[in-house]
């Protein structure tokens, strides 16, 4: 076996393993993510693309949503700008997606006031 056999050989089971590990992750990530609700504000949302982003509270990590996420999530109204909602999501190929997603009640806001 020639050395640059060899070395094609390792580097093709580097990328197995890689990928394998990579695949572990994303399932580890998304069992975690699914069955928890997270807090976040709306980044943005444009009306005319009908997409927007969510950011995490507490962190700078965006999620992704489509108009087509709030309907299966049967919200009725588009939360706007800084708004507080509650959601989960799980891993994409680009990133994190919005799998469900609800607006947070303002009860604190109330009882304060």
């Amino acid at each position: 076996m020639s050395k640059y056999t060899a070395i094609t050989e390792a580097g093709k089971l580097a990328d197995k393993q890689v990928a394998l590990l990579r695949e572990a992750m994303e399932r580890k990530m998304e069992q975690q993510t699914q069955a928890e609700w997270h807090n976040a504000k709306v980044k943005w949302y444009n009306i005319r693309r009908a997409y927007g982003f969510f950011t995490l509270d507490n962190t700078n990590i965006d999620v992704f949503f489509h108009i087509s996420d709030l309907e299966k999530a049967r919200m009725i109204k588009i939360p706007h700008e800084n708004e507080a909602v509650e959601l989960q999501y799980k891993q994409i190929e680009d990133g994190l997606r919005v799998s469900d997603v609800r607006l947070v009640e303002r009860r604190r806001e109330k009882a304060q006031a």
